[in-house]
């Protein structure tokens, strides 16, 4: 089954190119020492400067080339989104897990959790949390992943009990196979292409949230993110080189959030057979 979702993918071709431009993203991330045109926080010039050879998109109030940073911010928007949505749907599984595997009543008391954590108006409380406490970079990991995890616990819920109801499960557990073994064996392979697309999901929104916060002044980084660029940005209107410092964070931005909407879009097609029929 995964040969399949994996020849469907590899035929399209938008997905390639945009898994290449997240890839060029993570690039970034991790090696902005050799991308970035000079050091992070480097004061290389006068302030406010306009796009010219040296800087591409001139400076900043500080001197520093807007280029540079813009790579150098790669690392916190893309690590927080990455980091978030990897411990978001690895909560997801556990909860998922744990509700097929702890009787009817817990169960029930699980998802009616799972339901309350979909209710709630993530950025807003992201917000709160912001007034009271300084975030980080790691806690703003902890708290997004806590409001990301549930619309796919319900998902990964559903195919755990469908994934049970197989002749081949049910004969390894009439020969007396464990739920965990059964769960870890059995089950967990045919959630792949689920995960897949849960952590690209996770991905995207987790960039989005930190976005906004660094945006609305919530988070305290010691370095810089997207976000937090384009309200420096704001500061300064009307200075001549406002709109490229502007543009840089805000092209890096909907570039990287469109590829992963589109991938994730490609993969929700691969993974629902009834969207795929629907276009042929």
């Amino acid at each position: 089954m995964h040969i399949q979702y994996w020849g469907y993918l590899k035929r399209e071709k938008l997905a390639w190119a945009c898994l290449g431009i997240i890839l060029i993203f993570f690039l970034l991330a991790i090696f902005p020492f050799w991308m970035a045109p000079y050091p992070e926080g480097d004061y290389v010039t006068s302030p406010f400067l306009t796009y010219n050879l040296r800087h591409i998109l001139g400076t900043n109030d500080l001197g520093q080339d807007i280029l540079s940073e813009v790579i150098w911010g790669a690392r916190y928007t893309l690590w927080i989104g990455f980091g978030c949505a990897l411990l978001g749907t690895f909560i997801a599984i556990l909860f998922s897990f744990l509700a097929t595997t702890m009787g009817w009543a817990m169960e029930q008391v699980l998802m009616r959790f799972v339901d309350l954590m979909i209710t709630i108006p993530s950025l807003l409380l992201i917000i709160l949390f912001g007034v009271y406490i300084e975030v980080d970079a790691v806690r703003l990991i902890l708290l997004l992943s806590f409001f990301l995890w549930a619309h796919s616990t319900r998902i990964f819920r559903e195919k755990i009990k469908e994934t049970l109801t197989k002749p081949y499960v049910r004969y390894a557990e009439g020969l007396g196979a464990k739920r965990p073994y059964l769960l870890i064996r059995h089950v967990l392979p045919e959630l792949y292409p689920l995960i897949m697309l849960a952590v690209v999901r996770k991905f995207k929104m987790g960039v989005f949230l930190e976005a906004i916060a660094s945006f609305l002044g919530v988070c305290a980084f010691e370095g810089k993110s997207w976000g937090g660029m384009l309200r420096n940005a704001l500061e300064y209107p009307g200075f001549p080189n406002w709109w490229s410092w502007l543009l840089g964070p805000s092209v890096a931005l909907s570039l990287l959030l469109i590829s992963l909407g589109v991938l994730g879009a490609m993969m929700e097609e691969m993974v629902e057979p009834r969207l795929r029929r629907q276009q042929g």
